[in-house]
């Protein structure tokens, strides 16, 4: 009769799955904060489907992954034609009485840990004026998504920002 094993195999195929599990959150998850032009204006054409011009001399990107779900955040020179050819993806304004039913009140409210260290407190509704947009604007994003984006311009210093979430 042969020994008795003291092998699990169990327990091997829960070292194997915990280990898959973890290469699978490290690998779907992080934070890009692009500084080269290049990869800058990259993010730019991503988002908006044109590349930002070269009047637009300050740009700011960072990007935060996790699982199926990311974020972006953007800060660009507030040019005219440009802030005119994004609004007209769809954004609307969003007055002080729509706040309660848009989907991101904590990100107007207080500060997302996720966001980049330059990225100001979004501006309160009667501060200046909010544009938003709850569903995806682009070709690359498929219906079972979700998400939503909100940008303004800070008249103080010219610079727009905008912010994106989606998840699936």
């Amino acid at each position: 009769m042969a020994p008795a094993s003291n092998h699990r195999p169990g327990r091997r195929w829960l070292v194997v799955m915990l280990a898959l599990a973890l290469f699978n959150l490290v690998g779907c998850s992080g934070s890009r904060e692009p500084t080269s032009r290049a990869d800058l204006e990259s993010a730019f054409k991503e988002e908006f489907g044109f590349s930002p011009p070269s009047t637009i001399i300050e740009l700011r990107c960072k990007t935060v992954k996790v699982g199926d779900s990311w974020a972006r955040w953007l800060a660009f020179t507030y040019e005219e034609t440009t802030w005119q050819k994004i609004l007209s993806l769809g954004f609307d304004v969003a007055e002080s009485r729509d706040f309660k039913k848009l989907p991101w009140p904590d990100d107007r409210l207080a500060k997302n840990p996720n966001a980049p260290t330059w990225w100001p407190q979004s501006p309160r509704a009667d501060a200046q004026r909010l544009y938003y947009l709850d569903r995806p604007y682009k070709a690359g994003v498929t219906p079972n998504h979700s998400s939503y984006s909100y940008l303004w311009v800070d008249e103080k210093t010219h610079t727009v920002y905008w912010h994106r979430s989606i998840w699936q």
